[in-house]
Protein backbone atom coordinates (compact mmCIF):
# COMPACT_ATOMS: atom_id res chain seq x y z
CA UNK A 1 0.00 0.00 0.00
CA UNK A 2 1.02 3.37 -1.24
CA UNK A 3 1.49 6.14 2.03
CA UNK A 4 2.15 9.59 1.08
CA UNK A 5 3.70 12.08 3.34
CA UNK A 6 1.37 13.73 5.92
CA UNK A 7 -1.63 10.99 5.47
CA UNK A 8 -3.35 10.27 8.57
CA UNK A 9 -2.78 6.63 9.27
CA UNK A 10 -5.11 4.09 11.69
CA UNK A 11 -2.98 0.99 12.35
CA UNK A 12 -5.27 -1.87 12.71
CA UNK A 13 -5.69 -5.84 13.50
CA UNK A 14 -7.75 -8.28 13.93
CA UNK A 15 -11.16 -9.30 12.10
CA UNK A 16 -14.56 -9.47 13.13
CA UNK A 17 -15.29 -9.08 17.09
CA UNK A 18 -11.16 -8.95 17.20
CA UNK A 19 -10.69 -6.12 14.85
CA UNK A 20 -9.41 -3.32 16.85
CA UNK A 21 -7.26 -0.16 16.11
CA UNK A 22 -3.51 -0.56 17.17
CA UNK A 23 -1.73 2.98 16.41
CA UNK A 24 -2.27 6.28 14.47
CA UNK A 25 0.30 7.57 13.03
CA UNK A 26 1.44 10.36 10.69
CA UNK A 27 3.68 9.72 7.22
CA UNK A 28 7.09 12.10 7.43
CA UNK A 29 7.66 10.84 3.98
CA UNK A 30 6.44 8.96 0.99
CA UNK A 31 6.67 5.22 1.19
CA UNK A 32 5.21 1.63 0.40
CA UNK A 33 4.38 -0.65 3.23
CA UNK A 34 5.76 -3.61 2.15
CA UNK A 35 8.95 -2.25 1.16
CA UNK A 36 9.18 -1.14 5.36
CA UNK A 37 8.35 -5.09 6.12
CA UNK A 38 11.29 -5.47 3.88
CA UNK A 39 13.58 -3.30 5.41
CA UNK A 40 12.17 -4.88 9.14
CA UNK A 41 13.68 -8.20 7.74
CA UNK A 42 16.78 -7.04 6.75
CA UNK A 43 17.82 -5.04 9.90
CA UNK A 44 17.22 -8.74 11.37
CA UNK A 45 13.93 -7.63 13.08
CA UNK A 46 11.34 -9.32 11.41
CA UNK A 47 10.89 -12.72 13.58
CA UNK A 48 9.85 -12.75 17.55
CA UNK A 49 9.52 -15.43 19.51
CA UNK A 50 7.42 -16.20 22.34
CA UNK A 51 5.85 -18.72 24.26
CA UNK A 52 2.42 -19.95 23.38
CA UNK A 53 -0.27 -22.62 23.95
CA UNK A 54 -0.70 -25.40 20.64
CA UNK A 55 -4.00 -26.86 20.73
CA UNK A 56 -3.47 -28.88 17.93
CA UNK A 57 -1.10 -31.41 16.14
CA UNK A 58 -1.18 -29.13 13.04
CA UNK A 59 -2.57 -32.20 10.80
CA UNK A 60 -6.36 -30.86 12.23
CA UNK A 61 -6.93 -32.50 15.56
CA UNK A 62 -7.06 -31.16 19.10
CA UNK A 63 -4.43 -32.30 21.65
CA UNK A 64 -4.13 -31.69 25.43
CA UNK A 65 -2.55 -27.97 25.40
CA UNK A 66 1.48 -27.51 25.42
CA UNK A 67 3.61 -24.62 25.47
CA UNK A 68 6.10 -24.26 22.72
CA UNK A 69 7.98 -21.51 21.30
CA UNK A 70 6.34 -20.06 18.09
CA UNK A 71 6.44 -16.89 16.11
CA UNK A 72 4.47 -13.81 17.17
CA UNK A 73 2.55 -12.24 14.77
CA UNK A 74 1.27 -9.25 17.22
CA UNK A 75 5.05 -8.90 18.56
CA UNK A 76 5.70 -8.38 15.05
CA UNK A 77 3.26 -5.59 13.98
CA UNK A 78 4.10 -4.07 17.27
CA UNK A 79 8.17 -4.10 16.44
CA UNK A 80 7.15 -3.16 12.61
CA UNK A 81 5.38 0.15 14.24
CA UNK A 82 8.01 1.11 16.38
CA UNK A 83 10.68 0.39 13.39
CA UNK A 84 8.32 3.24 11.65
CA UNK A 85 9.06 5.49 14.00
CA UNK A 86 12.68 5.25 14.80
CA UNK A 87 13.43 5.23 11.04
CA UNK A 88 11.54 8.13 10.76
CA UNK A 89 9.14 7.43 8.42
CA UNK A 90 6.04 8.23 10.61
CA UNK A 91 5.20 9.86 13.72
CA UNK A 92 3.34 8.62 16.13
CA UNK A 93 -0.09 10.06 17.51
CA UNK A 94 -0.99 9.48 20.88
CA UNK A 95 -3.44 11.78 21.31
CA UNK A 96 -6.28 11.27 19.58
CA UNK A 97 -9.72 11.61 20.44
CA UNK A 98 -12.60 8.82 19.55
CA UNK A 99 -16.14 10.18 19.52
CA UNK A 100 -18.37 7.22 18.87
CA UNK A 101 -21.63 7.95 16.71
CA UNK A 102 -23.70 5.24 18.25
CA UNK A 103 -24.88 1.90 17.56
CA UNK A 104 -26.34 0.56 14.57
CA UNK A 105 -29.91 0.59 15.68
CA UNK A 106 -30.24 3.06 18.35
CA UNK A 107 -30.51 6.74 18.05
CA UNK A 108 -27.48 9.82 17.02
CA UNK A 109 -25.96 10.09 20.32
CA UNK A 110 -22.17 11.32 19.80
CA UNK A 111 -20.20 10.68 23.03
Amino acid sequence: MQIKKGQLIQFTDGEYSDYCTRFFGRALRDFETQQTVEDLKRAGMYEVMQEVWVYHNGKGHYVPPVKKLALSSIGVRERWFRFLVQEQVIEELDDVAEVHMGDTMGEFKPY
